[in-house]
């Protein structure tokens, strides 16, 4: 229930109780939320003799959540309206223009690729704009070289969008030009080129992309390393690992997630080094590591808990020993409980804590009655609750 004016509309019960008619006429009258939820209910309904009227909303509605849940409508509908919205892209007002050209690209509509094409060139930016992301969205190849060309358009959005669009497209032919497009003059058009090879996923795409680890950009060098680990380049293992020294920070972070990623083992030893001295990265370390999920640094592991300053990274790596550790990694850390100094009991129970392994119980108790440390006997019955 909410208010419009001074009475009480009930949406649902409209739609409930099949009043098209009234709900249309919410369409026009209502507050913006009444306008929404007039649009959502006609396309639960399928209402047909509501397509006009939700045109008229996704054309000129000022409101873009009025608008997207009328374009949601039309769709459930089901009515091909690609006609009304292309006759819409010569309308004089560049907001009708705007708006049709969004909805040609959330509605998908194939049959307006040459008109969205022609629509790069509109007067006003923001049909330029839109038009580009419309046909990233629609993804049809025909007009991959026309996506390639506006990568040197003269405004800067349009080639942003642009090689965004070709991200989306996944199409090989744009391969040499996205290559080219790594050394663009605009940043963004770097970088959205950068995840366009990514996406395409074709060898001398992978290829390009390992070169990029040496990028004059960062950005361009931060990219690739993220690209690289989601695309599974086993064939860059080599240079993401030569990388592990840069003195990036942000760059390091991402080759680390990226061999991660990779489940590389080769770079557990470098890992375990980085998640121990590396206080930029050693989160990232740690994080990687478990998605590698080799045992074989279990015990390097436990000391990453137990002595990294960290709390975040001893924390993660107790939550990695929990998930990949065995009967033997609990008693390194119930024998750290019993024997260490103040500070390595405490980091004991914090990592028991996270482990919730009822084989710490007993020792857990025990610390909690008989610590000398009331910070240490607190974790401990913290880590007790979790059990």
């Amino acid at each position: 229930m909410f208010a419009q004016g001074m009475f009480m509309i009930n949406v649902e019960e409209l739609k409930e109780k099949g009043e098209t008619e009234k709900l249309i006429k919410l369409l026009h009258i209502g507050e913006v939320e009444t306008r929404w939820k007039a649009a959502w209910a006609l396309g639960e309904l399928g209402a047909q003799k509501a397509v006009d009227d939700l045109l008229w909303v996704v054309l000129k509605d000022r409101n873009q959540k009025v608008r997207r849940h009328a374009t949601i409508a039309l769709s459930k509908i089901g009515d091909d309206i690609t006609s009304d919205l292309v006759f819409a892209l010569n309308h004089r007002d560049e907001k009708v223009r705007q708006n049709a050209v969004w909805v040609l690209g959330e509605l998908e509509c194939k049959d307006a690729v040459d008109e969205l094409v022609q629509a790069l060139e509109d007067p006003d930016h923001g049909v330029r704009w839109y038009a580009a992301i419309s046909l990233g969205k629609i993804g049809d190849e025909g007009s991959t070289d026309h996506l390639v060309k506006a990568l040197d358009h003269e405004d800067d959005k349009v080639r942003e969008q642009a090689a965004w669009a070709l991200s989306k497209m996944k199409d090989d032919r744009a391969v040499d030009d996205l290559i080219d497009a790594l050394d663009h003059l605009d940043a963004k058009v770097r970088w959205f080129s950068a995840i366009a090879l990514g996406k395409i996923r074709s060898e001398k795409a992978e290829d390009a992309l390992i070169n990029a680890l040496k990028h004059k950009d960062s950005e361009v060098r931060r990219h690739a390393a993220w690209i690289l680990g989601r695309m599974g380049s086993k064939k860059a293992v080599k240079y993401l690992m030569e990388a592990l020294a840069h003195p990036d920070e942000k760059f390091r972070q991402n080759v680390v997630t990226a061999l991660g990623k990779l489940g590389e083992t080769r770079a557990v030893e470098s890992l375990i080094k980085i998640a121990l001295t590396d206080e930029d990265v050693g989160w990232y370390a740690v994080i990687a590591l478990g998605e590698i999920g080799d045992d074989s640094y279990l015990d390097e592991l436990v000391d990453v808990s137990l002595h990294h300053e960290n709390q975040w990274v001893r924390r993660h790596a107790a939550w990695i020993l929990r998930e990949n550790g065995d009967g033997k990694t609990v008693e390194y850390l119930v024998d750290a409980l019993k024997k260490g100094n103040e500070e390595l009991r405490f980091n004991a129970a914090c990592a028991l804590k996270e482990m919730q392994d009822v084989k710490a119980k007993e020792a857990l108790e025990k610390t909690v009655r008989e610590d000398d440390s009331e910070r240490v006997s607190k974790m401990a019955l913290e880590a007790l609750k979790k059990l």
